[in-house]
């Protein structure tokens, strides 16, 4: 009887511990994220200070972008810059803070914000929709938007290898091309 108890105890001992483990396991993840968006929230803090930069701020929002003008307008430019219902041509390339370039030399036309009786409206991130209604045409500026108004707490993307992590602060090299609906 002894050694059926005690078996059956050794038994149920190894179940909690394996079910310990993998509760564990489970909760790497989201210490692995948790991390990753902190040092992300870090990144933007530290260009927040940095004087090359200036801010974007929404009216609704706590959070703001964040640019350094590469080039600025071509001399003798006028500065046409679109609305926010204005469709816009861009070119960009897009890296995460630690360097890795995940798109580079797209060239996009599209609505800053668009939408049409009961549709879905077309639009890009928040943080993209502010730094494009701020630039002019023939301007390349590097942006920084902070995961709040970027893609979120969410994975975005189909495959891994070209995926964006949730919580990713996004750096754009954007030069804005034209507005042809100018």
């Amino acid at each position: 009887m002894k050694s059926t108890l005690k078996g059956l105890f050794l038994s149920f001992s190894l179940i909690l511990s394996l079910g310990l483990l993998t509760a564990c396991d489970q909760n790497a993840p989201d210490e692995a994220k948790s991390e990753y968006r902190v040092k992300n929230e870090k990144y933007v803090e530290d260009i927040s200070a940095d004087a090359a930069y200036r801010e974007l701020a929404f009216d609704f929002s706590p959070y703001a972008v964040y640019y350094k003008v590469i080039q600025g307008l071509p001399e003798g430019s006028k500065a046409q810059r679109p609305l926010q219902n204005s469709q816009v041509e861009y070119k960009y390339t897009l890296k995460l803070i630690s360097g890795e370039v995940l798109e580079t030399d797209e060239i996009v036309k599209s609505w800053i914000y668009r939408q049409e009786g009961n549709q879905r409206p077309e639009s890009m991130i928040r943080g993209m929709q502010l730094a494009l209604q701020h630039m002019s045409v023939g301007e390349t500026w590097e942006v920084v938007i902070p995961w709040q108004l970027g893609y979120g707490a969410y994975t975005y993307g189909g495959s891994s290898s070209s995926s964006i992590p949730a919580f990713s602060t996004l750096i754009f090299e954007v030069s804005l091309l034209s507005i042809p609906t100018l």
